[in-house]
């Protein structure tokens, strides 16, 4: 019985973060233009050489979407590309983003402590001052790091499953 339970659980989760519309249709993979969002230090996060910022994605328009693992790029303080390696903690995730409202996920990352291949202390990455946020439904949106900071271990993000806020 636990195995037949254990085997559905995985398409459970699905349909608990892939809500439909009445009409059961999926809503229509976000795109740039109907987005807007942030990227902040959550207070008291920092310790331990982590530190963790919340990015919050926000659906300014008046119908829903459909948000995926978007494509993620840190920029420096004149746009120019930096080393970037995202790692969601759980791939392929959708989450339906209703008309004006906002989901949220958590980065952690190291601030000051290099990575294999970075021998500087501190700023062992370029500092970053933009996230650039590039959905499934096309375009690039880009959010102020606030504060900016270096992401050491070239780039690397832990990023949690995208939530709805409260």
């Amino acid at each position: 019985m636990l195995r037949r339970l254990a085997a559905f659980l995985p398409i459970l989760a699905l349909v608990a973060i892939v809500p439909t519309a009445s009409t059961g249709a999926v809503p229509a993979a976000c795109t740039a233009a109907s987005l807007s969002s942030t990227f902040r230090m959550i207070p008291n996060s920092p310790g331990a050489g982590n530190i963790v910022y919340r990015l919050v994605v926000r659906n300014h328009t008046s119908k829903a979407c459909t948000l995926a693992d978007p494509s993620l790029r840190l920029l420096g303080a004149t746009g120019s590309a930096l080393p970037t390696h995202p790692i969601w903690r759980a791939p392929a995730q959708r989450i339906a983003v209703a008309a004006r409202t906002t989901v949220a996920a958590t980065a952690r990352f190291s601030p000051d402590v290099p990575g294999v291949g970075e021998t500087q202390m501190g700023a062992c990455e370029p500092v970053a001052h933009r996230l650039q946020l590039a959905p499934k439904g096309g375009g690039r949106l880009d959010a102020a790091i606030a504060p900016a900071t270096s992401v050491c271990e070239h780039g690397q993000l832990s990023l949690s499953v995208f939530g709805h806020t409260g």
